[in-house]
């Protein structure tokens, strides 16, 4: 409820806990903004065009403590090394992506 108030949108906080070669989502875009907070483990991300092309070098890798603030609509995607727990948090306003 203090994120909402503070970013005066509804905010949503999800945990996600993956091992190595873990399914996911695979590439795509969220319509919200998100910051992601990395807890234990390590998480490989995929950012922006051609992250949808299954050779991509991963852009970043998240460590515990790490920070990603991700726009909405970029191109994303995940790989898991090894085991991994992290924190998603969306900030959902009204507007939406053009497709």
């Amino acid at each position: 409820r203090l994120f909402m108030k503070l970013a005066g949108c509804r905010v949503a906080c999800t945990v996600y806990e993956s091992s190595a070669g873990d399914q996911n989502l695979g590439p795509h875009r969220d319509d919200w903004y998100g910051a992601i907070v990395q807890q234990l483990g390590a998480k490989a991300w995929l950012l922006g065009e051609g992250a949808d092309k299954p050779d991509a070098t991963p852009t970043l890798i998240l460590n515990p403590g790490d920070v990603l603030l991700l726009p909405r609509g970029v191109l994303h995607d995940v790989k898991t090394p090894d085991y991994s727990v992290h924190i998603g948090i969306a900030f959902i306003t009204d507007e939406k992506l053009a497709t």
